[in-house]
This record gives C-alpha cells, structure tokens and sequence, in this order.
C-alpha cells in the first residue's frame, strides 16, 4: 500500500513508512497541484516495480485491510 501522511510530523516520526508526506499543504509549503504531482509520480514507480515502504519493511498486504470480509471482533 502506498502510504500519504497528512501531516508532515506524521511523515518525520515515520520516516521509514510513509510514501509522500503530504503536510506541506496544512503548512502553505506546497500546493494541492504539487502534493498531487508527488503522489502521481509515486504510483507511476510503484506501478513500473520501485517497492512501497510497506514492502521494504516487509509488511506486504498484510498491514492494511481497507473492506474486510466476515465477522470483525
């Protein structure tokens, strides 16, 4: 999973998780048109084979679930 920080604290206290820190636009660093580059860019790597963070981890599929299927407790 490609992973966007919604603040650019998040993205420095996970700096080995997180894909594109995309808090320069709550901070007025960065336009939604310049996040939406970065974020554009990145799924065009992931697409042609870069791995995520995720998977540089090791975490694959198996960190994020977004529809889960059957009983959740």
């Amino acid at each position: 999973a490609l992973k966007l920080s919604t603040t650019t604290e998040l993205a420095r206290r996970m700096p080995d998780d997180i894909d594109v820190d995309c808090g320069g636009v709550l901070t007025g660093d960065a336009t939604i048109a310049e996040i939406g580059e970065r974020v554009l860019t990145a799924v065009v790597e992931v697409a042609a084979g870069r791995q995520t963070c995720s998977e540089r981890l090791g975490y694959g599929l198996d960190e994020f679930v977004p529809w889960s299927d059957g009983v959740t407790l």
